[in-house]
């Protein structure tokens, strides 16, 4: 980040919060109308304002919500002419100003309920994330009986100092905690999966602040910031899964190694926001937490009692929403909580992968333990040789201590192969999926392996998985193309050509197919 930006950037985190604390204070509902997605009720408040000055403030703070950051621009100049404005507001119109210049030159693409904006290689996420977010808008929707009233907007960043900016979080938070996304100023903000090494599972992101979004509406911003996290959390796979998947292999390990030293954080803990808890670690400790919690509150209350919650949040405040809702105060719901958390059996999963985002291109070694290590590198050594049958049985001690380790499964499975063991290399590959499903290569494997014995529709399900994951690796779209192509299914055949071309523009094979097509 350059020095002017810098100069910029931080001022703005104080007037953020002095913004927070005196204008939207003095016209509280005006402020939660903008962050709620209300704006039609917004805009009749705000041209009922008496000074010129307030409401030029107001109309640019609509415009920004609603993402026309050039007239948010021009807006807030035009406030900052009455000599009654304080002076800083310069700072929020140099933040306009940046916004604006850093999203310039996206691309706008629409679905019915959607308005994505990307730039550069990204614009190939484009029609998987509106895919999914549309359904993210029927299922989720219907589990929380919200459906927003205008078009959302979603903005991918393609590098950290975008993000940073736009999101107004640091770079230094960003790599402290791994923060891919962000649902702020009513909009959904992404860091594109290009930028870490492996991916990560991006679509479910924009599911989860997609939610955190509906909770949002649905409470008119009044719902507590733990409550809000385990909402989405919790519906986050609920656009492509019928039950949610919410407790992964590594966040059970997160609950039993809590449980087994009694080390919870307690949900007061996690206010203002997750991203300020002291690690990684704790951060996702925090996520398990209040996603059971969720879990728990459907299983006592049933099925509907997150959209009772949210609409009584909206409607009576945090103390009397809780008392309303379950009969009980916050402090006793919390502690019932707690003991249902504590209550439940959890897996150790030796060697799973946790559900944290590298920013940083990361050895394989560091993904193995190092009691495992050396059997891996005994292991790799017979590889090189090509005695698979000898690398197999160092994997597999290295396995014996590991059994949930993706990358231990994932150099089994290849030696298997090797071998010509193709029903045990499948197995493998689908436990390594199973144990770490944010961990993308066995899922590009396994679909090569689909591919390569013609079984078409595992081989279309299992790349579209991973796409959901990194989206950026050409064979995956290649091997699409193909399966699509065999199905007739033209259309998405087409998009995955043009994907794999703008990754990969000196792919002959696939330049003949598309000019066919054509």
């Amino acid at each position: 980040m350059n020095a002017k930006i810098i100069f910029i950037f931080i001022p703005l985190f104080f007037a953020l919060c002095f913004l927070e604390a005196s204008v939207i204070k003095e016209t509280e509902e005006l402020g939660q109308l903008l962050e709620a997605g209300r704006f039609e009720a917004a805009a009749v408040k705000i041209e009922n304002i008496r000074e010129p000055y307030e409401k030029y403030f107001w109309k640019s703070r609509l415009s920004f919500y609603t993402g026309k950051y050039r007239d948010a621009y021009a807006e807030i100049e035009s406030a900052l002419g009455y000599t009654e404005a304080p002076k800083w507001w310069e700072q929020l119109k140099n933040y306009y100003y940046f916004v604006s210049e850093i999203t310039n030159d996206f691309q706008d693409f629409k679905s019915e309920h959607f308005r994505l904006r990307a730039k550069g290689q990204d614009i190939i996420l484009a029609s998987y994330a509106l895919d999914a977010l549309e359904k993210a808008y029927t299922e989720i929707g219907r589990e929380l009986n919200c459906y927003p009233g205008s078009k959302v907007l979603v903005e991918i960043y393609g590098n950290k100092r975008d993000f940073s900016l736009a999101s107004t979080l640091s770079e230094d938070i960003l790599d402290k905690t791994g923060t891919v996304g962000i649902c702020k100023f009513n909009r959904l903000m992404i860091l594109s999966p290009q930028i870490t090494p492996l991916g990560y599972s991006w679509l479910d992101t924009l599911a989860h602040e997609y939610t955190h979004m509906l909770a949002n509406s649905k409470s008119c911003t009044k719902c507590p910031l733990w409550l809000n996290e385990g909402i989405a959390r919790f519906y986050e796979t609920r656009w492509r899964a019928k039950e949610p998947e919410y407790l992964s292999a590594s966040a059970e390990q997160k609950l039993k190694e809590a449980k087994d030293k009694d080390l919870f954080i307690p949900f007061a803990r996690m206010s203002p926001s997750l991203v300020y808890l002291k690690s990684q670690d704790e951060i996702l400790l925090a996520f398990a937490e209040v996603s059971s919690a969720v879990d728990f509150m459907r299983k006592e209350y049933g099925d509907d009692v997150v959209e009772k919650l949210l609409t009584n949040l909206d409607l009576s405040g945090e103390k009397e929403a809780f008392k309303k809702t379950f009969g009980v105060s916050l402090k006793q719901f919390e502690k019932k909580c707690f003991a249902y958390i504590k209550s439940r059996q959890y897996r150790e999963n030796p060697g799973v992968i946790i559900d944290e985002v590298n920013m940083k291109k990361t050895a394989e070694d560091e993904f193995v333990g190092t009691n495992a290590r050396g059997y891996i590198r005994l292991g790799d050594k017979m590889r090189e040789i090509e005695r698979f049958d000898a690398a197999l049985i160092q994997y597999n001690k290295a396995l014996e201590l590991e059994p949930a380790n993706p990358v231990i499964l994932l150099k089994i499975a290849k030696a298997f192969l090797k071998l010509g063991q193709k029903d045990d290399a499948r197995e493998k590959l689908k436990l390594a999926i199973e144990k770490n499903p944010h961990y993308v290569t066995p899922y590009q494997v396994l679909g090569q392996l689909y591919f390569e014995n013609g079984d078409i529709d595992n081989c279309i399900e299992v790349s579209n998985k991973a796409i959901g994951i990194n989206p950026f690796y050409p064979l995956t779209h290649k091997y699409l193309y193909k399966c699509y192509m065999a199905k007739n299914d033209m259309p998405n055949a087409y998009r995955e050509i043009k994907t794999a071309l703008i990754l990969d523009p000196s792919d002959a094979e696939t330049k003949v197919i598309a000019d066919r097509l054509k």
